[in-house]
């Protein structure tokens, strides 16, 4: 008996290792393409900013300042579509996790949380 109390609290050690790793992997991932689309939006900006400011002062013509926004929205299209991609995997696999999480421990009860009703 004393064996698979052991066992069962070395399984439940190695299974919230695992989700941890998991969750700790999807951070990542989020994080990596948020900096992308902070990147393409930085670089978003300062196409406009050069295009404005450029055919203001006369530097470039109305069809470079066309293209010039064309590009910028190119660029912020290339770091917004990873992101909502990654986002969506991500969320669809953390509620996978999650699900997993619950059908496993569907016989445990909840834990109830320290709530103040008003009187």
């Amino acid at each position: 008996m004393i064996g698979l109390i052991g066992h069962s609290n070395s399984a439940d050690k190695r299974e919230l290792i695992w989700l941890t790793l998991e969750i700790e992997q999807s951070k990542l991932n989020r994080e990596k393409c948020l900096l992308m689309l902070d990147k393409s939006l930085l670089m978003y900006f300062a196409f406009l900013i050069v295009g404005i400011v450029g055919f203001i002062n006369r530097y470039i013509t109305v069809q470079y300042l066309n293209l010039v926004i064309a590009l910028s929205f190119c660029v912020l299209a290339s770091g917004l579509i990873p992101y909502m991609v990654t986002m969506y995997r991500e969320e669809k696999k953390l509620d996978a996790l999650l699900k997993a999480y619950h059908h496993n421990h569907k016989e445990q009860k909840p834990i109830k949380r320290n709530v103040r009703r008003k009187r």
